[in-house]
């Protein structure tokens, strides 16, 4: 799925944990990435500025190894060979959710195709 496709669904979900599997990796999201956080395991969260989107996008990745643990215990209510959501009892606070994402410690990533995202840079780097 396509970077736009995927920020889409994010953007109206509030109570499901959407991952994608991107290569040897299984990667969520903007909001889904929150929640993972917030409800499952405090991974560290990886920031990538989309130029085609004008968008700062966060992210976190973990191998299937991972995963498998990850979602033990948990209702996976869609699942496929490159995607799963897991639903959570709770919906989240949109607002929780913007707080993190401008407070929380992010790597910033930087290739040729992205970029970095000068309102998230730590203040090391700014």
């Amino acid at each position: 799925m396509s970077i736009s496709g995927i920020l889409f669904i994010e953007d109206g979900n509030v109570n499901h944990i959407h991952l994608y599997k991107e290569g040897s990796f299984w990667k969520a999201y903007d909001r889904s990435a929150y929640l993972l956080v917030k409800h499952i395991r405090a991974y560290q969260p990886w920031l990538r500025y989309y130029k085609n989107m004008n968008r700062e996008v966060i992210s976190i990745g973990f191998p299937r190894v991972a995963l498998l643990r990850l979602i033990e215990g948990y209702r996976i209510v869609n699942q496929s060979d490159t995607s799963m959501s897991i639903e959570l009892e709770q919906a989240m606070d949109p607002t929780g959710f913007q707080q993190w994402k401008s407070h929380s410690s992010i790597t910033v990533v930087s290739n040729g195709e992205t970029g970095y995202a000068p309102s998230l840079l730590p203040s090391k780097f700014g």
